[in-house]
C-alpha cells in the first residue's frame, strides 16, 4: 500500500486530508481514485488505513478507517552529529541516515566547515533536511521520524546534557600526533551501548583544538580504518557500522 506523511494532529482531524505535492503524486502518478486505500503515517510511530473520499488538482480529502502501532525502530538510539557540508551532501546524509533507523541528527559548523549559514538560511535549510526524512520514511517502512535538532555551534554540541553510553569522534588514521582508538576496539569495549552518539568532522577534518576539547567532554577519538573517508562517507559507514553491533542491521524482519 502507497504510503504518505501527515502530521498526527490533521490524520485526526474531523477532515483529514492530503495537499501540497503528493497531490499530484495520487493523481497522476499512481492514478487512485475515490473509493481506493493508501496508508498514513504521523512521524509518531502510528499508521492509517485510509479510504480516498474526494480528490481535486489541490486537495485529496481521506476517511481514516483503522490504525496501527507500528515498531520498526532500532533498539539503540544513535545520534550522528555532522558537521556542515557543502553542496548537497546534507541533504545525501539525512536521506541515508533515516534508512539506517538513526533516531537523531545534529548539525554544526566546525571550524573548517566551508558553510557558514546564518539564522535565516540555517531554519530554511532546517526545513528542507525535515522534508528530505519525511521522504526517506514513506521509502524507507519507518514511522517514526528522526529528531533533526536546530544547526549549534561546535562548542553547544559537545556540551549538552544529553546522556550517552558512549561518545566517539572520528578522526582520520592519517592525523598526526593525535592519540586515539579503532573503532573496533571503541566498540569492543562498550558492551551494551542503548544510546550512542557520533561525530563527524568536515571535508578538512577536525582542528586539533576541537579533538582536544571534545576529549575532554568525554568524546574518545577514534579511527574507522586505514583509509581515509570523504565525511559522508563516514557519517554512513559509522550509522552502519553501530546498528550492526548494537541495533537490528542484518536481523530477520518478522512478519508477525
Amino acid at each position: 500500500m502507497n504510503r504518505f506523511f501527515l502530521d498526527k494532529h490533521s490524520v485526526l482531524s474531523e477532515n483529514p486530508a492530503i495537499t501540497g505535492s503528493d497531490v499530484k503524486h495520487i493523481r497522476s502518478v499512481l492514478r487512485l481514485k475515490p473509493g481506493d486505500t493508501i496508508a498514513l503515517f504521523d512521524g509518531e510511530g502510528t499508521e492509517y488505513e485510509c479510504a480516498i473520499m474526494t480528490s481535486s488538482p489541490r486537495h485529496i480529502g481521506l476517511s481514516v478507517l483503522n490504525s496501527t502501532r507500528i515498531v520498526r525502530e532500532s533498539p539503540v538510539h544513535i545520534t550522528i552529529a555532522q558537521a556542515l557540508l557543502k553542496g548537497p551532501k546534507m541533504d545525501w546524509i539525512i536521506q541515508k541516515l533515516t534508512e539506517l533507523g538513526v533516531s537523531a541528527f545534529i548539525p554544526f559548523p566546525a571550524k573548517r566547515s566551508i558553510p557558514q549559514l546564518d539564522a535565516d538560511r540555517s531554519e530554511s535549510r532546517g526545513h528542507r533536511w525535515t522534508k528530505i526524512a519525511c521522504e526517506a520514511l514513506k521509502q524507507c517502512g519507518r514511522s517514526v521520524a528522526p529528531d533533526i535538532g536546530a544547526i549549534r555551534s561546535f562548542d553547544d554540541m559537545i556540551r549538552s546534557e544529553a546522556q550517552y553510553d558512549l561518545k566517539i569522534m572520528l578522526c582520520p588514521a592519517l592525523f598526526p600526533n593525535i592519540s586515539r582508538g579503532s573503532l573496533k576496539e571503541s566498540l569492543d569495549e562498550t558492551q551494551d551501548a542503548q544510546r550512542i552518539i557520533a561525530v563527524i568532522g568536515p571535508e578538512g577534518g577536525f582542528t586539533r583544538k576541537e579533538i582536544d576539547a571534545a576529549a575532554k567532554r568525554g568524546y574518545v577519538p577514534v579511527s574507522a580504518g586505514i583509509r581515509i573517508l570523504r565525511s559522508e562517507t563516514a557519517a554512513i559507514t559509522s550509522a552502519a557500522i553501530l546498528q550492526y553491533v548494537y541495533g537490528d542491521l542484518g536481523y530477520r524482519p518478522s512478519h508477525k
